[in-house]
């Protein structure tokens, strides 16, 4: 089959999908022609499952999945988690410390299958009008240990606020910014990178052959760690400059883009 052995992982949010968060008939049908002709394909994404999800029922996936930034590596068809993994430190006092300073910050939580919306503004309400969610605030103190990751959303130049400000709670966690207005606080060490490493041991697969696809800094070490690495000409330019194949944007169908050139 022509795509036997070639394997691709692609970020969703600003690759995969459209600046409306859909996807275009060309990556549906151009992913189903891939997997229906010996190709292996998979998402690794910064949403949570039940976010993933909703998009499977249109295309098919023949690897397990890697949400929430990397922390949980999932298996779509049996709907079983197969690696969870959480922050450690004091997330708490974090996220407590910077509503406090800065009350204007929208701030989330992500605990397994939910997100806790702890403190909105509008990068909140548009995250929760982009995905389905409903906009309840939740009391940070109400919120189930452990939690997989925080999010902040803000146009301040939060990453480094975080770093010169709270560098006390960054002793085993990071930052990572995943779109323009959005900051991830992640466990150090974990990252679509190093979960795309766990998926290809659980696999039996040879990273070598995975094709990464991603648009933004949550992706970098995601794209390095492949043996190819692709991004649309949308992407932030420090993921370009690492890509070794430049695709369409993701509003011109990147996907189809590149299983196009696979052919």
């Amino acid at each position: 089959m022509i795509f036997d052995g070639k394997i691709i992982v692609s970020d969703m949010d600003g690759t995969l999908l459209d600046d409306e968060k859909k996807l275009s008939e060309k990556n549906i049908n151009a992913i189903k022609y891939f997997v229906e002709n010996g190709g292996k394909f998979s998402i690794a994404s910064g949403r949570i499952q039940s976010r993933v999800l909703m998009y499977l029922e249109q295309i098919p996936v023949n690897l397990p999945i890697i949400t929430i930034n990397g922390m949980v590596l999932y298996d779509a068809k049996k709907r079983e988690v197969i690696i969870n993994d959480y922050l450690t430190g004091n997330p708490l006092a974090l996220i407590k410390s910077v509503i406090e300073k800065y009350p204007d910050v929208g701030a989330e939580i992500f605990k397994d299958e939910d997100i806790y919306f702890v403190n909105s503004n509008k990068y909140i309400e548009k995250h929760v009008y982009d995905e389905g969610f409903n906009l309840v605030i939740t009391d940070v103190d109400n919120v189930p240990y452990p939690w997989n990751k925080l999010l902040f959303a803000t146009d301040r130049n939060f990453e480094k606020i975080l770093s010169e400000e709270f560098s006390e709670y960054f002793s085993d966690i990071c930052c990572v910014r995943s779109d323009a207005a959005y900051y991830d606080i992640m466990r150090k060490g974990v990252s679509k990178g190093s979960m795309l490493k766990k998926l290809c041991k659980h696999e039996n697969i040879d990273i070598k052959n995975v094709i990464a696809v991603g648009d933004n800094m949550n992706d970098y070490e995601f794209l390095q760690c492949a043996g190819k690495a692709a991004a649309p000409i949308s992407a932030h330019p420090e993921i370009r400059g690492i890509a070794d194949i430049v695709l369409r944007d993701n509003n011109d169908s990147a996907i189809a883009d590149l299983i196009e050139r696979l052919v």
